[in-house]
């Protein structure tokens, strides 16, 4: 019927919204939806390419029932770089739930993050993840976690069988 009545017209009005041609922005999202997508984005690119769009989505970053898993063991030296040396790792800090750490892919990343993040300030870490950390990394990290009171899972995994020895 609809295709005979538009047809019987000989007219097609397909104005909807005065805002049709006008792009969206992730600026618009309801926050929910916002929270959902910053879900499966690493601190970094939350940080890097939200942070100061405007006060409402600084508001939701800095809310603080987001919880951050975060994943150094696998981004390249200018990211990793980023995230220790500027805002981003002390802007979680107390919301960061889980960290893993490797040496594979950045060479003396550990030693690196030791030297401009102090892991006491997570205090709300759960779960810390040290990959082929070296005996004196390790050392200095194990020598704090006595002040992170609701750390319940430490994983280290290394291949050498000596790594304390040192």
């Amino acid at each position: 019927n609809l295709i005979r009545e538009i047809q019987d017209t000989n007219e097609l009005d397909l104005s909807t919204n005065d805002n049709i041609h006008e792009p969206s922005t992730i600026e618009l999202l309801p926050d929910e939806l916002f929270l959902y997508i910053i879900d499966y984005m690493k601190p970094y690119d939350i940080y890097h390419s939200l942070y100061n769009l405007n006060s409402r989505i600084n508001d939701i970053l800095n809310d603080s029932s987001i919880h951050f898993y975060v994943d150094y063991s696998n981004i390249d030296k200018n990211e990793f770089d980023y995230c220790c040396q500027t805002h981003v790792t002390s802007q979680i800090a107390n919301r960061l739930y889980s960290l893993k750490l490797s040496n594979n892919e950045t060479y003396g990343a550990i030693t690196l993050f030791n030297l401009f993040v102090d892991i006491e300030q997570f205090i709300y870490l759960k779960s810390l993840i040290l990959i082929e950390p070296l005996s004196s990394q390790l050392k200095v990290i194990l020598s704090k976690l006595t002040s992170l009171v609701y750390l319940s899972y430490l994983s280290i995994e290394s291949n050498k069988t000596d790594i304390l020895d040192r």
